[in-house]
């Protein structure tokens, strides 16, 4: 926090910030961002910290943060925000100094962020499994290799095909 502070001395910080429950296709959606930084021209930043490993999916949580924050902002009848910037703060956990924080920080910054994480098809994959998710009964499971091989309910589902790590090969030089 400290970090963005000095960087950014005219704006408004607000740390842990509730965001209120937006339904999206049916899915509601919750969250809590780390930093919500408002520029005074009314340009929002979304940032958080996470500790341990660098996962591409915390990009789109920050992502659905700023759409959330928007829809809240639509909600409310007010201007909708521009986006300044969306970033990670990568740490141990410890507190670090204000050079570490920087270094540590990953940020796209601009209006176009969300495009940089909404690649191509993005956008239509998350709309399918939330539209999907948002149903009463989930569809028929469809067994294969590479969906049970990954999935943590292999061990239970009937339609699991179990992998034993056996490659079979039934043609020969």
């Amino acid at each position: 926090r400290n970090f963005l502070i000095f960087k950014n001395p005219d704006s408004k910080i607000d740390t842990e910030v509730q965001l209120p429950i937006v339904e999206f296709y049916g899915v509601r959606l919750f969250g809590i961002a780390d930093i919500i930084l408002t520029k005074p021209d009314g340009r929002v930043g979304i940032y958080d910290a996470k500790t341990g490993a660098r996962k591409p999916f915390h990009w789109l949580q920050i992502a659905l943060y700023f759409l959330m924050q928007k829809a809240t902002i639509r909600s409310q009848g007010l201007e909708m925000p521009k986006l300044f910037g969306l970033g990670l703060f990568y740490c141990d956990g410890k507190k670090q100094s204000d050079s570490i924080c920087e270094k540590s920080l990953l940020e796209l910054k601009g209006d176009d962020a969300l495009n940089k994480i909404f690649l191509s098809g993005t956008k239509s994959k998350l709309k399918e499994a939330l539209l999907i998710t948002s149903r009463n009964e989930l569809p028929e499971p469809q067994a294969s290799l590479n969906n049970c091989r990954f999935c943590k309910f292999k061990k239970e589902c009937p339609a699991s095909l179990k992998d034993e790590g056996v490659i079979i090969a039934d043609d020969l030089i």
